[in-house]
């Protein structure tokens, strides 16, 4: 800005001295409202950038040419088929900017996290890149930015493994700001059980302790922050707590001790849930889950 005119015409000397003072180290911060000191934003004068409220921007759009994945309809393409005038119009929308604040359950501010905004009827395969998310701050406050009006899920979770909390719930999004949006973070879930080996020709693991069991959420982006990966006790019991609430399965994840054995099935009570999601939800404790493992592999062969 300083070297070039056309740019910097109109912007205050103090302006530009504190953009030469930041970038060589010597300005202060610039925090949350100039911050201590003043730093850049405050220097600048009401010159600092901000994110535009009224901002407009194409939005996802889907065939044919609607916003939200679950009123999309599929296209049917057969074999050597060349399917055609598959046309779109895309939305030029007003974003909204989401602002809030998380809470624990005693009411108390969330200290750090992460929430997210998913558009409903989203699926793993249709969502790659029209997820919004943002921070949890140490006041609790977080904003989300850049969103574009539809009906989403708003999912949050905390930063602390030893009491980790979250929550998910429908949020109708339209042009402007949604403000004051209060997410109260729950306790999650736990599952607990044991693990069986199948007899075969593999020798069973010596050290089970080396063994690691985890919970993964069916819901994408619900597996932001953090994940419980605990190991398998020596008896073979496990307990996985701080499960978010929301559907999961259960799967082995990595560990030296399963070489040569595979997942065979997992039930809960008898019932088979190996790829069924297991609905889990706040406080509740899930036993008696059995995770089975084989050592006898099936193949497939063709052409």
């Amino acid at each position: 800005v300083a070297r070039n005119d056309s740019v910097g015409r109109g912007i205050p000397a103090a302006a530009i001295q504190a953009i030469q003072d930041v970038v060589s180290g010597r300005g202060g911060a610039a925090g949350r409202g100039g911050g201590r000191g003043g730093g850049l934003a405050a220097a600048l004068g009401g010159f600092a950038p901000t994110d535009d409220q009224d901002q407009l921007m194409y939005a996802p759009t889907y065939y044919p040419g609607v916003g939200s994945p679950a009123q999309a309809r599929a296209i049917a393409v057969g074999l050597s088929q060349e399917v055609g005038d598959i046309d779109l119009s895309l939305q030029l929308v007003q974003t909204a900017r989401i602002n809030g604040h998380a809470e624990n359950p005693d009411g108390s501010w969330v200290a750090q996290g992460n929430v997210n905004l998913t558009p409903q009827g989203n699926t793993r395969a249709g969502g790659l890149g029209n997820n919004y998310g943002g921070r949890i701050g140490w006041d609790g406050q977080f904003t989300i930015s850049n969103v574009p009006p539809g009906l989403y899920t708003l999912r949050a979770r905390n930063n602390d493994r030893d009491a980790p909390l979250s929550t998910s719930q429908p949020l109708s999004v339209s042009s402007g700001s949604v403000d004051n949006v209060v997410v109260i973070l729950q306790t999650g879930g736990s599952l607990s059980g044991s693990i069986v080996f199948l007899p075969g020709s593999t020798d069973v693991p010596g050290d089970l302790t080396q063994i690691r069991l985890t919970a993964p959420s069916t819901e994408p982006d619900d597996n932001i922050g953090l994940q419980t990966n605990p190991r398998v006790n020596k008896d073979g019991t496990f307990t996985i707590d701080g499960i978010s609430v929301g559907q999961h399965v259960i799967r082995p994840n990595g560990g030296g001790g399963l070489r040569g054995w595979n997942l065979k099935s997992v039930t809960v009570d008898s019932r088979d849930v190996t790829d069924t999601p297991i609905d889990v939800k706040s406080g509740q404790r899930i036993n008696n889950v059995v995770v089975t493992f084989t050592d006898k592999v099936n193949e497939i062969n063709g052409s």
